[in-house]
């Protein structure tokens, strides 16, 4: 599907994200404009509101730069997600509302709200599930957890080494999976060790398989699709199993906003993608954006973040939209 000139504005200014010149962090929106000038310790990217920490702490504002909120001592590494933000305070993790209250709970590790849920890392390495209002939804006592899933309600969990899906009634599935992706309407990706190697596929809410298990590799999914490696290549289905392009690239996303990243004319290597770039095709396999950047993400509420390689060991980082116009060049340092 051509991207249209109208999809530019996918968020209409209301996106805010990150962003650093010299050492300093910033917000601009998804129209390319300037909310606020890289002056910051950090900043972090958010829907209608977003952050900026100072020196002092946490400041919270609006997607014009009028300043909403203010936590002093409060700083986080995360992003707005269901309205909450997970922050470090008094030797953990907790969330802070926009209404300027942090829960209650103190967690080691915490993941974003969905749906009005999260999971949690408690003190003694166990995971589980709470809600709003700290409470547990789920008791931890997992080895591991995913964020949870609002379509079918499930919560993925590491249980004795293997991967299952929980429902807030606290009934397992008996999936037993090697590993599992996260899920995206209704569907998860998930993989079965045969002979020493993991084969993905994928399952619905009640862990039974919609594709079978038959893909060396697997990219997160996108909202009806997912990019696969067979015995052939990269290629892009369906949630039903029906192949809808194949390409050469040795790296594919799934199609995300209507566009999946792709690394091109490169190689694998022990340590990462090199020798290539990334480009963008269409929903049909066709090249769209030919950017030449050493790495770009999963387009997301319209934006891509790319980068550029300085050196050996940095990198610096920008946005590009849906037709490839730059909202900041990664070429700010």
């Amino acid at each position: 599907m051509p991207v249209q000139p109208e999809m530019e504005a996918a968020m209409n200014g209301r996106l805010m994200l990150p962003v650093s010149c010299g050492g300093q962090w910033g917000l601009i929106n998804d129209l390319g404009s300037v909310i606020a000038e890289p002056k910051y310790r950090f900043s972090g990217r958010g829907i209608g509101n977003a952050y900026l920490i100072t020196d002092e702490g946490l400041v919270v504002v609006d997607c014009q730069g009028s300043e909403v909120g203010f936590i002093k001592g409060v700083t986080s590494y995360s992003e707005f997600s269901d309205q909450m933000l997970v922050v470090e305070v008094n030797g953990g993790m907790t969330y802070l509302g926009l209404d300027g209250k942090l829960l209650p709970g103190i967690y080691e590790v915490c993941r974003d709200f969905h749906g009005g849920f999260a999971s949690v890392q408690d003190f003694n390495g166990r995971w589980g599930l709470i809600d709003r209002k700290a409470n547990w939804v789920i008791k931890p006592r997992f080895e591991e957890a995913l964020d949870f899933d609002t379509k079918t309600q499930r919560l993925p969990v590491q249980s004795s080494g293997l991967w299952e899906l929980v429902g807030i009634d606290g009934k397992i599935s008996s999936l037993g999976a090697a590993d599992i992706l996260p899920g995206t309407n209704g569907v998860f990706g998930a993989a079965v060790s045969k002979t020493g190697f993991l084969l993905y596929g994928l399952i619905d809410a009640t862990s039974e398989w919609v594709v079978a298990p038959e893909f060396s590799d697997m990219a997160f999914l996108g909202p009806d699709n997912v990019s696969v490696r067979d015995s052939d290549g990269w290629a892009n289905i369906g949630f039903d199993g029906e192949y809808r392009f194949r390409t050469d690239a040795v790296a594919l996303g799934s199609v995300c906003c209507g566009l999946a990243r792709a690394y091109v004319n490169g190689k694998v290597t022990s340590t990462g993608l090199i020798e290539g770039k990334f480009v963008f095709f269409d929903s049909s396999g066709n090249l769209t954006i030919d950017t030449g950047y050493d790495d770009a993400e999963d387009f997301r509420d319209g934006v891509s973040e790319v980068s550029t390689l300085l050196n050996d060991e940095e990198r610096s980082s920008g946005y590009i939209n849906l037709v490839g116009r730059e909202l900041w060049s990664p070429k700010h340092i």
